[in-house]
């Protein structure tokens, strides 16, 4: 079975899909008045910055070189306009995985501007404060049941929400959850959940309203623990516009170090070593320090934080070549998901 495979799995299992009927009239009112003011006393409200991810919105293939690159436009957001809202809509059809890289890197630029040395602490707190709201669905009908339900997850202090389905789209950040939630996903016969019944065929249109804490709906608390773990392996996380290819692994000095061994015990006086990505052909890259140290056109594996596979351009490249020969094409134009594995 694929990583996208295991991803796409149906949870949770039946019994997290029941629930007790919501208080109705003057009850419910109460109830509902009740969350409102705690959230007005907290302060809470609902994101500023708010990435919309599904398989919903329709557009082009995956195409990574031509595509909009996620990264980018959301490392600006934060970087570049800390304090401005903002709502971006991405199509995930066939690339879903690229929701595992975007709510990392949406924690990352969270951290990152609680340190920003160009802001004051005053500033650097209301840009956090501002809140990001990251929306995810893609979670097939593949069995009898009403699909899954969605989740609402919440971190760094309730400022980071996450609204997902399925639950595994979580695993990415689950140790960094503090809260869980989810909506109960009416099967005939159950009562209406607040936002539709179980007639309801796009329940995706709605469920982007749990990003608000003022939603006033019943949801089910659950223990984060039961989003299943991540995938330990090292594999294709993020390609960008120019072809570079992010990977992802849990230990990624472990990973360095064990790609370093390999091609010491392989002999290549290069510093080369043979990757395999998915069901791909073997390809070659060269070990390097920095990408300023690479040589010119040559496909190299090295150490940024993570681990980064990289084409230098060379002077004569131009924008066709540069596609061309970037290193996600030499590496056999690898899934999102996609296991890399060291040969040697």
């Amino acid at each position: 079975m694929s990583s996208l495979e295991r991803n796409r799995d149906v949870l949770p299992q039946p019994e997290l899909v029941t629930h007790a009927p919501q208080p109705r009239g003057i009850a419910g009112g109460i109830v509902q008045a009740r969350r409102y003011l705690g959230n007005v006393l907290a302060g809470r409200h609902a994101p500023g910055r708010v990435y919309e991810c599904s398989d919903t919105f329709g557009g082009p293939g995956w195409d990574p070189l031509h595509g909009p690159d996620i990264d980018v436009h959301i490392s600006t957001d934060f970087a570049g306009h800390p304090h401005a809202p903002v709502r971006r809509q991405y199509d995930t059809f066939g690339h879903e995985r690229v929701t595992d890289h975007v709510l990392r890197l949406v924690l990352q630029q969270h951290d990152e501007l609680g340190t920003r040395p160009d802001l004051s602490r005053r500033s650097r707190r209301q840009a956090q404060k501002l809140g990001t709201g990251v929306f995810v669905n893609y979670a097939p009908r593949i069995d009898g049941t009403n699909a899954s339900p969605f989740w609402l997850a919440t971190a760094r202090g309730g400022e980071v929400r996450v609204v997902a389905t399925p639950l595994s789209s979580l695993s990415a950040i689950r140790d960094h959850i503090e809260t869980l939630q989810y909506l109960p996903n009416p099967q005939k016969g159950d009562p209406h959940n607040g936002l539709y019944d179980s007639s309801q065929q796009f329940r995706s249109k709605y469920t982007p309203r749990l990003l608000d804490p003022y939603h006033g709906l019943e949801l089910v608390d659950a223990d984060p623990a039961i989003i299943p773990a991540p995938d330990g392996g090292w594999h294709v996380s993020f390609v960008d516009r120019y072809g570079n290819v992010i990977t992802h692994t849990e230990d990624p000095e472990g990973q360095w170090q064990e790609i370093q061994r390999i091609a010491d015990q392989t002999g290549d006086t290069r510093g080369q070593v043979e990757l395999t990505f998915g069901n791909g052909d073997p390809r070659r890259f060269t070990l390097g320090t920095t990408l300023g140290a690479s040589q010119p056109g040559q496909p190299t594996v090295y150490r940024n934080g993570g681990i980064d596979l990289v084409r230098k351009w060379t002077p004569q490249d131009d924008a066709d070549s540069k596609h061309a020969s970037s290193a996600w094409v030499l590496a056999g134009k690898p899934r999102l998901g996609d296991r890399i594995r060291v040969n040697g």
